[in-house]
């Protein structure tokens, strides 16, 4: 039973995996609420230690880059993060609140804000 549980698990995880990659890209206007719930599952993933992010054109929004970035804030182990956001709508003020989110990680070597 625990190895049929974990190749389903694997599985669904490896399809779902699958579909955000797909789904992540330019241009699919995933807005704040999908920013935010992005934010909050990276948040959760302790282990991440390299993510780039080609978010532009998304429509997310301050609301949005707020919920990433507290996210981010989360990953512990994460040390290096590039997030490229151009054309996304984010105002200068919520930009720093985005670096500042995303340096409270105490491991976080590299940031990267691409293209504002």
């Amino acid at each position: 039973m625990i190895l049929y549980f974990s190749f389903i698990f694997s599985f669904q995880l490896t399809n779902q995996f699958q579909y955000f990659h797909q789904y992540l890209k330019s241009y699919n206007q995933i807005g704040a609420i999908g920013a935010s719930g992005l934010g909050s599952g990276l948040g959760k993933c302790t282990n991440l230690s390299n993510l780039t992010l080609h978010l532009h054109f998304n429509k997310i929004g301050n609301e949005g880059a707020l919920g990433l970035g507290s996210g981010l804030g989360n990953c512990t182990n994460i040390q290096n993060l590039t997030l490229d956001l151009y054309g996304n709508e984010i105002n200068k003020q919520q930009q720093q609140q985005l670096k500042v989110k995303c340096l409270q990680s105490k491991r976080l070597v590299v940031l990267k804000l691409k293209n504002w």
